[in-house]
């Protein structure tokens, strides 16, 4: 399915309560270059002259190599790991986060306006954009996974929302 036509899901903010987000889910395509934009950002932010320190530091925020010995540790259990882990929450709040609206949002949604969001709202949106678009096996888009179904109960067509960008 093309997601670009997929009604966006309407979600209030957990920690703001009475503003609300349209989120959609991303494409195959989105997602590869969500992953693929954490590399670059830490280029860009540390230079391309401390690759090897931007991998080595991924590996230990990973949990996969000790910050003081780097020697190899056991991998987390399943329930440890960082969904947002290798992957860009920024990315997923440029390509997911449609509109929003409520007494904190009333600027137009636009690239500026997204990066000034604070960081628990990008955690909290970046998490629920993953799970729009990558529902765990068993679960639909529209089914079972439990911010879907929340979310169902309020969604609502993104066409009434003012802020959209």
């Amino acid at each position: 399915m093309l997601t670009e036509h997929q009604e966006p899901v309407r979600m209030e903010v957990p920690h703001e309560p009475g503003n609300h987000f349209s989120l959609r889910p991303l494409s195959k395509a989105q997602m590869d270059k969500a992953r693929g934009q954490v590399m670059q950002e830490l280029v860009e932010t540390f230079g391309a002259d401390n690759v090897e320190l931007i991998i080595k530091m991924q590996a230990i925020q990973g949990g996969q190599v000790c910050a003081k010995c780097g020697e190899q540790l056991p991998e987390k259990p399943e329930g440890e790991k960082d969904e947002l882990a290798g992957i860009s929450p920024a990315s997923l709040i440029r390509y997911g986060l449609k509109s929003w609206e409520g007494p904190l949002y009333t600027e137009v949604i636009s690239p500026d306006t997204r990066a000034e969001l604070d960081s628990a709202t990008v955690d909290w949106a970046a998490r629920e954009i993953l799970h729009v678009s990558e529902p765990t096996a068993g679960e639909s888009r529209n089914s079972g996974n439990t911010s879907l179904a929340a979310a169902s109960a309020i969604r609502q067509p993104d066409s009434e929302s003012p802020s959209q960008g």
